[in-house]
């Protein structure tokens, strides 16, 4: 899609109001800057959309940060990137940011995040499959490899998937 399509679809309200509207955005290259995206964002926003930006699985902690400084976001698709930087975990923690997760799609790109750390700092996760083109697997694999090999609590990141799903204002409980 290109620019002027987005901005298009963006600025209309969308058709089913009991129904999530939520779409990423991957350049599929984290160093191309989010910036200029900003506007598009506000303007989705404005029209009822939800959004989860791609960052932080190749691209390190400035991405993440970026997405959510710049971007707002409140949900990133990966994040791990942010990692290293003690101060981004922190920005995670207190905008309550939730980071979609995904350790086989990890794995296959030879990333080795320290999910608990990220638990331990407060952020929360869930657990997603990525890209079924690129890393074939489901959610209860995920959920699986989650709990098993990285030692995360399997109710929690199911809990967590509630809180933080994308529905309608009026849709949403916080229980």
């Amino acid at each position: 899609m290109d620019g002027a399509t987005a901005s298009s679809a963006a600025a209309r309200p969308s058709p089913a109001s009991s129904e999530s509207r939520s779409p990423g955005w991957s350049s599929g290259d984290e160093s191309i800057s989010a910036g200029p995206l900003a506007g598009l964002v506000e303007r989705a926003r404005a029209a009822g959309l939800d959004f989860m930006p791609h960052a932080g699985q190749v691209g390190g902690p400035d991405v993440v940060r970026e997405a959510v400084e710049v971007l707002g976001a409140t949900r990133v698709a990966h994040g791990v990137g942010a990692e290293p930087d003690a101060e981004v975990l922190r920005l995670l923690v207190d905008r309550g940011v939730c980071l979609c997760v995904c350790p086989s799609s990890n794995a296959r790109i030879g990333l080795k995040p320290d999910f608990r750390k990220f638990e331990a700092f407060g952020i929360h996760l869930v657990v997603n499959t990525d890209d079924p083109a690129m890393v074939p697997t489901t959610l209860q694999r995920e959920l699986t490899l989650a709990e098993t090999k990285y030692g995360l609590n399997r109710e929690a990141l199911i809990a967590d998937a509630w809180r933080h799903r994308f529905a309608p204002a009026a849709g949403r409980r916080e229980d």
